[in-house]
């Protein structure tokens, strides 16, 4: 919402923009989905640099929403951005479409919305993952030529993992009148010794001391071997560090992929691409100057995400319900099986329930939970506490209702009426298994949309 109100505070700047409804953006509309009940249109056109167009959708309805598009001087469409009423925030629900099927539906967005760019993107891999409803899906992709990329262009997606649509789209491209050729280029070694020699590594300090970084805006020059710097010189910070800036550019080039690029750059008047050798920005280039680890800006230890598996339940049945909640984040367990007859203690269900709503349990301890107790628990996450214990209120369709203890009936009931239990007998004595526990949290909290 922030974004949208600065939006809208600039384009009724009437020293900035004008009307623009005497064109025809007809074209423009063919290459997004506007909803049919989006009928009110308007059109402004960027006067500063007489470069932008931006176009405005918006309903009034229940359904409706505000959908806007900018357009620049060649009518290529470079950024997008649709809020829904009602929509916008979704639910705490765990998605129903995962990391890869959201690369899928950006491929898909960018292919009708800026053909342009397409087939010049690379999409930046992520580790799958499963986001909940109230987030987005991001999805990053870098422009290549000859098969090298530039950093500087890229385009970027926001999938909804609620509505599953595109929701924001954001492209920056740099026109160029040449592309330097990628052949004859000086090898990635010499390079590497030539970016320590020239440019080197600087001291910067953080929060958590002394960490080693890169200058930034500084690349050695792939023909001649020449610096190349877009920036001034970042001071170095003082201070003694245990490892030496020798040791550190080895783990930089070991961690934080040293290679041929392309950036922009002005040379007689005229904007090109330089192939030049750098580090690629998409991680950070950072290392801690005590321990060596790769870290973020802040000195806090970064890791690359690997993807998520366990190696032993391929023949269980629960199979579906455990990967997704290991994708989403919403598991204490972490090693490399699952283990899914485990017994789960009362400790372990309780970080279950935290992971997946937020909240603290009542109990504790070491002892197996059972499955009444494990239903309490989650009822009670549920936001159902203060009906579930009503007296002589409920009744379950279990053929061993009759073991369930009495203060709990309600808890069991609600959760069968959410189809939380299924089945003809529930076993409410009977300690909870890994996969269990994993099944009664997965029908509680997955997306029932699709």
């Amino acid at each position: 919402m922030k974004k949208l109100i600065a939006f809208l505070i600039v384009i009724f700047t009437v020293n900035i923009c004008v009307f623009a409804d005497t064109f025809d953006f007809s074209f423009i509309k063919e290459k997004i989905d506007v909803p049919d009940n989006y009928t009110a249109f308007t059109s402004w056109h960027d006067i500063a640099d007489d470069v932008n167009y931006i176009l405005s959708w918006s309903g009034d309805d229940a359904d409706g929403g505000v959908l806007t598009v900018v357009a620049d001087s060649q009518m290529r469409i470079i950024s997008y951005s649709k809020y829904e009423y009602g929509k916008y925030m979704g639910n705490n629900n765990i998605s129903s479409i995962d990391y890869n099927k959201a690369v899928a539906i950006a491929t898909e967005f960018i292919k009708k919305t800026a053909p342009e760019f397409y087939d010049k993107l690379v999409l930046v891999k992520q580790s799958n993952y499963i986001a909940r409803n109230n987030e987005n899906y991001d999805v990053l992709f870098y422009r290549y030529e000859n098969d090298i990329p530039c950093y500087s262009d890229y385009v970027t997606v926001s999938v909804n993992a609620y509505t599953k649509e595109p929701v924001e789209y954001n492209a920056h491209w740099t026109d160029c009148e040449r592309i330097s050729p990628s052949y004859r280029t000086i090898a990635k070694s010499k390079a590497s010794e030539l970016y320590f020699e020239k440019i080197g590594v600087k001291l910067s300090e953080s929060f958590g001391g002394l960490i080693y970084s890169i200058h930034k805006g500084k690349y050695i020059n792939a023909y001649t071997g020449n610096l190349i710097s877009l920036n001034e010189a970042d001071a170095d910070a003082e201070g003694t560090a245990v490892l030496s800036s020798e040791e550190a550019y080895v783990l930089m080039l070991k961690n934080c992929n040293f290679s041929l690029q392309y950036i922009p750059f002005v040379a007689n008047e005229r904007m090109e691409f330089r192939a030049v050798y750098g580090f690629e920005p998409t991680y950070p280039v950072n290392i801690d100057a005590t321990y060596g680890y790769l870290c973020t800006s802040n000195g806090e230890p970064y890791k690359i995400a690997s993807e998520k598996k366990y190696n032993d339940i391929d023949k269980c049945s629960s199979k579906k319900q455990i990967n997704t909640l290991l994708l989403a984040g919403i598991t204490p367990f972490t090693d490399e099986n699952f283990l899914p007859d485990c017994y789960v203690t009362k400790t372990e269900f309780a970080r279950m329930i935290f992971l997946a709503f937020g909240q603290e349990a009542t109990v504790y301890g070491e002892e197996f939970i059972t499955h009444e107790q494990a239903i309490e628990q989650l009822i009670n996450a549920l936001g159902y506490g203060e009906i579930a214990y009503l007296p002589d209120t409920y009744r379950v369709d279990f053929i061993d209702g009759e073991h369930i203890a009495e203060e709990l009936v309600g808890c069991v009931s609600i959760a069968q009426g959410l189809e939380i239990i299924k089945g003809n007998a529930f076993l409410p004595k009977s300690n909870s298994t890994r996969a269990y526990c994993t099944e009664i949290i997965y029908n509680a909290i997955a997306d029932k949309a699709d």
